[in-house]
């Protein structure tokens, strides 16, 4: 009898078990840390070139694009291959589309912090700069 007893009770538990782990678990607990913030307005524009002064690329626009850009872009960041902005040829290649990227926002990613006066460097390079300099 004590040995059909134990023999119920294991079978039962061993149910109980299976039926758990069978169902879908429960979704996990919302919290305001797991979720993102909402997207920041963005509110960059494009400088006016009109008597702007020239900006200089090694003195001025490679200082801003080491500390803004080349974690991601330069080295083995994980954008460098598309994009190493550490060579001047690719960065000057690349002026255009690197203005437009910071404009809309999606140049650094929100994640990135960078000094507004880097960004407005690259922007200004980026919009009024010329191939030489």
């Amino acid at each position: 009898m004590k040995r059909l007893l134990a023999v119920t009770a294991a079978t039962v538990i061993a149910a109980a078990f299976a039926a758990a782990c069978g169902s879908d678990p429960s979704p996990p607990p919302t919290t305001t840390a797991s979720r993102k913030p909402p997207p920041t307005v963005c509110t960059l524009k494009r400088p006016a070139c009109e008597g702007a002064t020239q900006l200089d690329y090694d003195k001025d626009v490679l200082p801003a694009l080491k500390r803004a850009c080349f974690a991601c872009h330069a080295g083995d960041g994980m954008a460098a291959i598309d994009h190493d902005f550490s060579k001047k040829s690719v960065s000057v290649s690349q002026r255009s589309r690197m203005g437009v990227q910071v404009v809309a926002c999606a140049m650094p990613p929100r994640q990135v912090t960078v000094d507004p006066a880097d960004t407005n460097v690259i922007l200004a390079w980026a919009t009024c700069g010329s191939d030489d300099k």
